[in-house]
């Protein structure tokens, strides 16, 4: 924790988009678009601490958008739209699809609703979804269904974070305000609106 860098590896020439790491082994994933020819786009899985790659999930710039591993490394959650894609690690099969109930039209734009942000609890049975309507969705996996929608933001959810106990869940919005809320009852804890300093 002091800051010192554990890997580099060079890749090639190419762009990572974001990010995904799991909590309880050293795996994380991240989408990667070729520079040369003929400019793959693929979602790699490595292990950050050996830099070895451990699987590569054919992919598209158009499907791309917000990922999240669940805390076992054995889940990639992939957002599309209003769609998410479940797929085991690290062989890339996919074991569930799933669409945001009842699409929303985003207001401004007259699209529909999209996801974009996901988050796993820690113990990997709940998967929060952020919003463009500022909408937050908790999907029970072992259920394979919805439990709470919560209103969160005035519009699109870009981040979320589970708490280490699971009890909380944090989030960010384009309306400028974090805030916390009760993952049981989807109330709120806090909000950090207009909070300075």
């Amino acid at each position: 924790a002091d800051g010192t860098q554990i890997l580099f590896r060079k890749l090639g020439e190419g762009t990572a988009w974001s990010f995904a790491f799991a909590d309880r082994v050293e795996t994380c994933v991240f989408p990667w678009w070729e520079d040369a020819e003929p400019r793959d786009w693929a979602i790699r899985v490595w292990d950050h601490r050996k830099g070895a790659e451990i699987a590569s999930l054919p992919s598209d710039f158009a499907s791309s958008g917000p990922m999240a591993l669940s805390p076992d490394g054995a889940t990639l959650a992939r957002a599309h739209c209003w769609e998410v894609t479940l797929f085991a690690l690290p062989e890339g099969r996919e074991t569930g699809r799933f669409s945001i109930p009842g699409v929303e039209m985003f207001p401004i734009h007259g699209d529909k609703e999209t996801v974009q942000a996901l988050a796993f609890s820690h113990r990997g049975d709940l998967l929060a979804l952020g919003t463009t309507s500022g909408r937050i969705r908790f999907r029970d996996l072992a259920a394979g269904r919805f439990v709470r929608d919560v209103k969160a933001h005035e519009n699109w959810v870009t981040t979320l974070a589970f708490s280490p106990d699971d009890r909380a869940l944090a989030s960010s919005g384009w309306d400028d305000s974090v805030k916390v809320w009760e993952v049981a009852s989807g109330g709120a804890i806090f909000d950090f609106s207009g909070q300075r300093g």
